[in-house]
């Protein structure tokens, strides 16, 4: 009877060590891959940049590419290559995250700008930057803006 519970303890203990989460997979965090992120576009690495984007991301990126006759790497290459962007590790600091279940937002911090909140997605065992989800969020106030009655400003 003893062996059977040794071998019963052992074989339970194999089971949830196979079904657990990887290490790194237990120490990613959306802000860890936030900063992954920032660090690939610094370096204008689009594969490693890729690897950050949830599903979502790059289907939209994939659209948005069919729609312009080009391929989605042309379009986030684009995107890398804007003057407008210098080093994003020194324009960008991550300020706060909240995770429910398996989404969460980091909150970013811009010089000159008010945060932005970065929407994220689980996938995998992973977190994933959900820019689809963002860009949903971003049409949506500007819808919304653009619908308020002006202001007049001799009323202020």
């Amino acid at each position: 009877m003893k062996n059977y519970i040794v071998i019963t303890t052992v074989l339970l203990a194999i089971f949830l060590f196979a079904c657990s989460e990887t290490p790194q997979q237990q120490q990613t965090t959306p802000s860890a891959t936030m900063k992954k992120y920032i660090d690939a576009f610094d370096r204008r690495d689009l594969a490693a940049a890729k690897q950050t984007f949830s599903k979502g991301t790059m289907n939209m990126y994939q659209d948005l590419a069919q729609k312009r006759g080009k391929t989605a790497h042309e379009i986030i290459k684009a995107q890398f290559d804007t003057p407008l962007f210098g080093e994003l590790r020194s324009q960008v600091e991550t300020v706060n995250e909240k995770i429910e279940g398996d989404t969460a937002v980091v909150e970013i911090k811009s010089r000159g700008k008010e945060n932005e909140k970065i929407p994220l997605v689980r996938e995998d065992g992973e977190w994933k930057l959900a820019f689809d989800q963002y860009m949903q969020t971003v049409i949506k106030k500007m819808t919304e803006d653009m619908n308020k009655p002006p202001t007049n400003p001799a009323n202020n």
